[in-house]
């Protein structure tokens, strides 16, 4: 009971610590994100004929910034009012100028502003299957009729060409300006393309392209900055939450602060180093918990941690020894390498031998999976498996080029050595636990058929009385490569 009592005071303690933390952030750091943007939505200086399609957009682009978590967006009811208050018009053209004006008073942050850059509609003629020789005449016949009363149909009610394959183009670009400097920001530029259906069904499916891209985009608007305010081990606490719209996963670039220099009587503001990167692994209101995936520097309470638009990527360049059967060359890309569970697709290529003594070149495709076993500082340690698919060349005792297909399951050991910010050097053992056996080699040859036609055909490799070859694979291979790493 009194142990019980001593441990919650103890949280109790520890509790108020990390508030009094949060609260002196908040009154004396001005770089970290801690409230929501208010921003206006407009559509500014667009053509008449444009209007619909500014509305439209306009509206996915309020619903996308709310689902986002990151944006207040004002009522366009007030930003109406506003803008009949100082005699402009929502179709209207509209300065700059008048934008800071509106958003001072809607007491917006910053505005984000769509402009059209194309947007086009037509009707096209869809794909035609290709058609027998003996068909030709008649068709070229039905062609020249069906134009020619198209042409005629289309001098009378042109809009009717192809109605029901409508090809709809839209570019756009999406600027975001600082109500209080009046200077944009950011922007960035998105197209879309559709063709098929109606005019309304094609535009349909293009805005639902234009949406998914300005999801994708729109978090570079407004990345989070916080701090460090608490550290145990590789897990972090920083200050930023689901208040943001923050979810788990998201990555962040761990820096040291700022430090001020004085240069010739100026004094000037020097950014910190990177020191690592942490992955969100709970989010709470306020607060978040985080776990340090890769760090190169030491990482201590009160550095900067700075939200990252996307996710690392990596790619491996390594030599693939396979013992009595030759090498391989091998080159690796890892999406998101630095997940606990992660995934590559694969390519080699090198030489096999087979039962002969002769060397085989191969192709491999496949993909392998990593799984995260421990982190000790800059080691890592993993396991996991990889099935690549195999081209095998060869040449049969006719002299024939023949090939076979081959597969294989590995189940594999390996560590990672951290050398710097963005490379490792790591070390791969494989154990071959599935291996094809098959001795099918075959060869394709093309041959004129009855009517001139050339035609492929695949035949079945020559050998003589010894057999067709198999290929002599180990059961372990061991990797030595590099990895490049790319944030």
């Amino acid at each position: 009971m009194f142990r019980d009592t001593i441990e919650l005071k103890v949280d109790l303690l520890k509790s108020i610590l990390i508030l009094i933390l949060i609260l002196s952030h908040l009154f004396s750091n001005e770089d970290l994100t801690i409230h929501k943007k208010n921003v206006l939505i407009l559509a500014p200086q667009q053509n008449s004929e444009y209007l619909k399609i500014s509305k439209s957009l306009t509206n996915i682009l309020a619903s996308k910034s709310i689902e986002l978590g990151r944006f207040n967006v004002i009522d366009r009811n007030q930003i109406k009012t506003i803008m009949e208050e100082q005699e402009l018009q929502m179709s209207g053209m509209i300065s700059d100028r008048d934008i800071v004006e509106i958003g001072e008073f809607a007491s917006a942050d910053d505005a984000l502003l769509i402009n059209i850059i194309t947007f086009d509609q037509q009707g096209v003629p869809k794909k035609k299957k290709k058609e027998n020789d003996e068909d030709e005449d008649s068709s070229l016949i039905e062609w020249v009729i069906k134009t020619s009363i198209n042409a005629k149909i289309n001098t009378i009610i042109p809009s009717i060409k192809y109605p029901n394959n409508i090809q709809t183009i839209l570019q756009i670009e999406i600027r975001m300006l600082n109500i209080e400097s009046g200077v944009s920001s950011n922007s960035f530029q998105i197209s879309s393309e559709h063709t098929g259906g109606t005019k309304k069904a094609s535009l349909k499916k293009t805005f639902e392209k234009i949406s998914w891209q300005i999801s994708k985009n729109l978090r570079s608007f407004y990345l989070i900055s916080s701090e460090v305010i608490e550290k145990n081990g590789d897990n972090i606490i920083i200050l930023t939450g689901k208040d943001l719209g923050l979810e788990e996963g998201n990555v962040f670039e761990i820096n040291s602060p700022d430090r001020e220099q004085t240069y010739k009587n100026r004094t000037i503001k020097l950014p910190g180093k990177s020191r690592g990167l942490a992955r969100l692994i709970t989010i709470g209101p306020s607060t978040s918990e985080a776990i340090i995936i890769r760090d190169w520097r030491t990482i201590k309470p009160g550095y900067k941690v700075n939200e990252m638009i996307y996710d690392p990527t990596a790619i491996d360049l390594n030599i693939k020894s396979i013992p009595d059967s030759n090498f391989a060359l091998q080159l690796k890309y890892w999406p998101s390498p630095l997940k606990k569970i992660s995934n590559a697709a694969t390519i080699q290529i090198g030489s096999l031998r087979d039962s002969r003594g002769y060397d085989n070149a191969f192709l491999e495709l496949g993909w392998e999976t990593n799984l995260s076993i421990l982190k000790l500082k800059r080691l890592k340690f993993f396991g996991g498996f990889s099935i690549p698919f195999g081209y095998i060349i060869n040449s049969d005792d006719d002299g024939n080029s023949v090939y076979m297909l081959t597969s294989n399951c590995q189940l594999k050991l390996g560590a990672n050595i951290l050398t710097n910010e963005k490379t490792d050097i790591f070390f791969d053992v494989y154990y071959s636990i599935a291996n094809s056996k098959s001795k099918i080699w075959r060869y394709n040859k093309t041959k004129e058929d009855d009517q001139g036609n050339e035609v492929n055909e695949q035949f079945s490799a020559s050998w003589d009385s010894r057999g067709a070859p198999s290929i002599m694979r180990s059961k372990i291979s061991l990797s030595l490569g590099i990895r490049f790493f790319d944030y």
